[in-house]
């Protein structure tokens, strides 16, 4: 498959139909926020490199929120169509470097919101963030070495085919 490609909140520009019955999550028709609390271990600079990552593949955002704590963060409550970035809790098992957590329609299949969680020492790590925006978009784990999507960011790299 061509590097697991597939539509998410935000990447309403992007439709990859075939993609929808292999993954089951459906497109969108809103591009989404994305609220960097003010606890993430992650610079604006990395967060708008990551971001560009993704636009460049015809993804889009729609507000982007620096140094959050609304209560989107503080109560970690958090509207639809939004990607939160934040510091990993304890609730995370060891050695996870990063999660991604998403809500998922179960009628429509398709992203709600999701929830990015960096370990503390790796939020400016290379493709760290721009692994967890593709989750946040929708796109699965792919194990080819060199891929964006890898499992084990050793063997990651930046393609996306």
């Amino acid at each position: 498959m061509d590097g697991m490609k597939q539509p998410f909140v935000g990447g309403c520009k992007v439709s990859y139909d075939v993609f929808i019955a292999v993954l089951g999550v459906q497109s969108c028709t809103h591009r989404p926020d994305v609220r960097v609390c003010a606890t993430a271990p992650v610079s604006e600079r990395r967060v708008n490199k990551a971001l560009d990552f993704w636009r460049d593949l015809g993804y889009d955002f729609s507000r982007i929120y620096y140094n959050d704590v609304s209560r989107h963060c503080i109560e970690n409550i958090f509207s639809y169509n939004t990607i939160i970035i934040d510091l990993i809790d304890g609730s995370h098992r060891e050695p996870a470097l990063a999660t991604t957590t998403s809500w998922i329609d179960r009628e429509t299949r398709e992203i709600l919101k999701a929830k990015i969680a960096l370990k503390n020492t790796w939020g400016e790590a290379d493709r760290i963030l721009e692994h967890e925006l593709g989750h946040a978009l929708g796109w699965l784990d792919y194990n080819q070495t060199g891929h964006i999507m890898h499992h084990e960011w050793s063997r990651g790299g930046l393609n996306t085919t």
